[in-house]
């Protein structure tokens, strides 16, 4: 199993065992990242196709059911998937997630960190960083 992964389902558990309340409803947020777009040549754009996008979104949500189901079963809570397709930059995809969480209301963000290597973050920065800057909503960061 990936790390990543279970990472994110222990910050899921966490978050079931410790924030969750009869009446809440959790959203699990999948970012997927933006398709390459492709230039065959100079000036033209050749736009990703629908039915593949298509396809990718039902997959990541099956994907992200299958892999959560037993946390919220096990706690009977209810849930909503939503994807996002974020540009592969942590302010990018923390800003989307912080979108987001204002749209649906959430009360809280529970994020999984990843622990990038010091100096891959150094560089690049990383999505909790980003958010530990710019979140309002009281944020869980689980590592």
């Amino acid at each position: 199993m990936c790390v990543m992964l279970q990472t994110s389902q222990a910050a899921l558990a966490w978050a079931a065992k410790e924030l969750y309340r009869p009446g809440d409803k959790f959203h699990l947020v999948h970012v997927i990242p933006e398709p390459p777009t492709m230039h065959p040549w100079p000036g033209v754009y050749v736009p990703p196709d629908d039915a593949m996008e298509r396809q990718e979104f039902r997959e990541a949500t099956a994907m992200v059911r299958a892999a959560f189901a037993p946390i919220v079963s096990r706690h009977k809570i209810p849930t909503d998937v939503h994807l996002i397709v974020a540009a592969d930059s942590p302010d990018s995809t923390a800003g989307l997630l912080l979108e987001k969480q204002q749209e649906l209301g959430a009360a809280a963000l529970v994020v999984a960190s990843h622990g990038r290597q010091a100096l891959q973050e150094f560089w690049t920065g990383s999505v909790t960083r980003s958010l530990l800057k710019r979140c309002a909503a009281p944020l869980a960061v689980y590592r």
